[in-house]
């Protein structure tokens, strides 16, 4: 998109041929971006009036996020691991159109990665990466709780996960299930879905991963997904919190978990 970028602004007179091309020998050295070349060498004051301009050309709209103040609850209909890997963030949502904050909107690839997601209708508008990358990490910041958590587990020695055909024993589980890390990430799970009005927490397996999704005013929003070698220790520990018997993998159970919240 650079050398389109490049004809675009110098078309539009905000630079010169030669500026044009001083950037885009500069991004490819440097294996930065086109419009983080341009401030570098001077001919834009910030990547936002380059937004701007796109914005104009491509007739969508830019948006200065530091200038609004974003819904939370919004925010998380994008996954956190998805936000980061695409740099993108949810704005506002009316009926079926999420309105999604994008540095590159002519990627048809994350727009429909997010509309199937999501199942929203998506309408891009352009914003700087920069800021997008700084109103991610302010805004999932709990979500990032979340990850170090899981961090924790995968730092911790002292758990040993046992992988086999049959699975782990019921000893096995017992110890793992007491590790503090794996307490505390089950706990902030359910701790997160009270505080965003979930009805219920959905935990599907998946070959690499625990996909984890919340469902709200009737909708499932996916979070951060879970590593899968975890899934034994995990549902063990729900089935603890609700009473049920953990040796017990074949028959559906049916339990309760009663919680205090602040």
């Amino acid at each position: 998109m650079s050398t389109e970028l490049s004809a675009i602004l110098v078309k539009a007179g905000k630079i010169t041929q030669a500026q044009a091309e001083e950037a885009q020998a500069l991004a490819a050295e440097k294996k930065i971006k086109l419009e983080q070349a341009l401030v570098h060498i001077g001919a834009v004051g910030s990547e936002a009036e380059v937004q701007e301009i796109i914005g104009k050309h491509l007739k969508i709209g830019a948006l200065r996020l530091s200038d609004v103040e974003l819904n939370p609850d919004v925010i998380k209909l994008i996954p956190v691991d998805i936000a980061r890997k695409f740099k993108v963030i949810a704005i506002s949502k009316i009926n079926k159109t999420l309105l999604v904050a994008v540095s590159d909107p002519n990627n048809i690839y994350v727009l429909d990665a997010i509309k199937f997601i999501t199942g929203c209708n998506i309408q891009p508008v352009i914003s700087p990466e920069e800021a997008i990358v700084k109103a991610i990490e302010h805004y999932y910041a709990d979500t990032g709780a979340l990850s170090e958590i899981v961090k924790g587990l995968e730092e911790d020695s002292d758990l040993e996960l046992v992988e086999a055909e049959e699975g782990p024993s019921e000893t096995d589980l017992l110890s793992q299930i007491q590790d503090k890390p794996l307490v505390k990430l089950v706990d902030s799970i359910i701790a997160d879905a009270i505080r965003m009005g979930a009805s219920d927490i959905h935990f599907e397996m998946y070959e690499k991963k625990i996909r984890v999704r919340y469902r709200i005013d009737g909708e499932l929003r996916e979070m951060a997904p879970l590593p899968f070698k975890y899934r034994a220790a995990i549902v063990s520990r729900i089935k603890i919190m609700s009473e049920l018997d953990i040796s017990e993998r074949r028959l559906p159970q049916d339990g309760r978990i009663k919680v205090k919240t602040a």
